[in-house]
């Protein structure tokens, strides 16, 4: 068990470094040469070096450590450790790769590809429960004392960045930034989830304990049984409640039709799953207690 642990974390700072490389050289061999920004406190950092030729290494490391340093009572130890390690390893990469200019002369090529490899490094940094950056370490500390939201922080700082960005260099570079940052994230949120992505599932039928049964045999998933009414019938209705990955989705919606082509059946995205049971379904018993 101890082993096992040990790898993880070992993986896990393994992936925070490659996470760490993929940013710095997205930011060198491709943003510098058009002035896009990042967001946070490494947006700064390329802010001040395009404004006073600063070193986008030191700045970057330096206005992240503190705020992590600022903040270590509002995270884990582990969480800060890892952060550490993040932030030391862009601004090591970001001084390796200085010198790396990728030949690309056309400005919409270098916003998709230098957003899908900066994206990709920021999400595999997080899904392996680092950081590359503190903002979000002070959006805590704000959303503690001021009672504002993480993402309003994070919204709101990045905000003021692009303005600057577009009185400093023109409304196009804020503009281009702005388009660099919503592919990026779209990246973040993609290899985050990967392919663990979550499905809730609603099936209203007759034949719901049939449905149900072969649900908690393959894929394995845990149900939750809703009571209800037919609103034009007023005849009672039992509804199957169900959280599967997006893998499982074809399985399930067959082995819907086969035991009741006539029932009704909503598929919504599930954004996050929190509680215990989700995963341990896929190797353990089947629990009929939903997550």
């Amino acid at each position: 068990m101890k082993n096992k642990k040990n790898r993880k974390l070992a993986a896990d700072f393994a992936c925070i470094l490659v996470g760490g490389f993929l940013f710095a050289f997205a930011t060198n061999s491709i943003y510098t040469q058009f002035k896009l920004l990042s967001t946070g406190f490494n947006g700064v950092a390329l802010l001040l070096h395009y404004s006073l030729g600063t070193s986008i290494s030191f700045f970057s490391f330096l206005l992240n450590i503190i705020f992590v340093m600022i903040g270590i009572k509002w995270i884990s130890p582990m969480f800060a450790i890892k952060s550490a390690v993040g932030i030391s390893s862009i601004s090591v990469f970001l001084y390796l790769t200085q010198e790396i200019v990728l030949p690309i002369d056309n400005i919409i090529v270098a916003i998709i590809f230098g957003s899908v490899i900066l994206g990709g490094g920021v999400g595999l940094a997080l899904r392996h429960d680092g950081a590359l950056g503190g903002m979000n370490i002070l959006g805590k500390i704000i959303s503690k004392y001021a009672g504002v939201s993480i993402g309003t922080v994070d919204m709101v700082f990045n905000a003021i960045l692009i303005v600057c960005a577009g009185f400093i260099f023109g409304l196009n570079i804020a503009l281009y930034t702005i388009l660099a940052r919503y592919i990026a994230n779209l990246v973040i949120d993609n290899v985050i989830e990967g392919f663990n992505r979550k499905k809730t599932v609603i099936i209203v039928s007759d034949q719901y304990r049939e449905i149900a049964a072969r649900i908690m045999v393959n894929p394995k998933r845990g149900i939750t049984y809703i009571n209800g009414e037919g609103g034009y019938t007023g005849t009672d209705k039992h509804m199957i409640y169900c959280v599967i990955k997006l893998t499982q989705l074809a399985r399930v919606k067959r082995i819907v039709m086969e035991e009741d082509p006539r029932a009704f059946m909503t598929i919504l995205d599930a954004k996050e799953v929190v509680g215990k049971g989700f995963e341990i379904l896929l190797t353990n018993s089947v629990s009929k207690s939903i997550r």
